[in-house]
């Protein structure tokens, strides 16, 4: 897909999220704003009459209900790309979920705007060399090696599903077998790349087993497809963790 200009729907209030982000955006060359919304229905008609490339909503807006206003855009556009504006981080798992493109804390500079919206143009207009395919799929057939006290062990990347640090060990949670090893977690995320992503101090999960992830407290919890054991999701690092899973659902959508 190539393009000049993406076309951008502006959902919220007048004075807190429209005419800001108009001012931000004013000097966009690859932006035009084609419409604002101050309630879902407002927004459900520019959705069928405007065909918006991208869609910048305020979540916290009760106007919107929550995260109502995203799934009925998915549902009329399931390629249109989403960035969420809110006060606090409440529901970013489910825009997660709902694989936003990005969810932004208020109050935020125009920078990070920007960044998001190239994120989103890139998105639209990427093309992946094939030499990036297993990178972006996963090469199923490539192996961890790592030795213990008297074994090496040759394991397929596909059956880990996280790795957790316990004391001064790691333990390798598998599908089959938790493997127990000296090596710190460190070490052994700095062997690891994609589908592979540090969620916590203590924690790497591979994204291609996360089944859901839930709020508990200061921290969220991350369960996987048929494991009875979780991992963690620190708070502060949610929005990184976020930004990395987003761009990982983008790619696979475009491969």
């Amino acid at each position: 897909m190539k393009m000049d200009t993406f076309n951008v729907i502006i959902a919220g209030d007048i004075e807190t999220t429209q005419r800001p982000l108009r001012d931000m955006l004013q000097f966009h060359s690859k932006i035009a704003v084609i419409g604002e919304a101050l309630t879902i229905e407002e927004l459900v008609d520019h959705m069928h009459s405007k065909e918006p490339h991208i869609i910048l909503m305020d979540v916290g807006d009760p106007q919107f209900d929550g995260m109502e206003a995203v799934k009925v855009c998915i549902a009329i556009s399931p390629d249109v790309k989403i960035i969420l504006l809110a006060n606090d981080a409440r529901y970013a798992v489910e825009a997660f979920d709902l694989s936003a493109m990005d969810y932004i804390v208020k109050p935020f500079h125009s920078s990070r705007l920007r960044a998001s919206l190239e994120k989103a143009i890139k998105a639209m207009t990427v093309r992946i060399p094939s030499s990036m395919l297993s990178q972006i799929t996963g090469d199923t057939s490539k192996k961890f090696i790592i030795r213990t006290e008297s074994t090496i062990h040759f394991i397929p990347l596909q059956e880990i599903i996280f790795i957790e640090k316990v004391d001064r060990k790691s333990l390798i949670h598998t599908t089959t077998k938790i493997i127990e090893v000296t090596e710190t977690l460190s070490s052994i995320a700095n062997q690891l790349n994609f589908p592979f992503v540090p969620t916590h101090r203590s924690y790497v999960v591979n994204y291609h087993h996360i089944s859901n992830i839930v709020h508990n407290g200061d921290t969220y919890l991350v369960y996987f497809d048929k494991y009875n054991k979780h991992a963690y999701i620190s708070k502060n690092k949610l929005p990184q963790v976020m930004d990395q899973f987003v761009e990982i659902n983008t790619l696979s959508e475009i491969v």
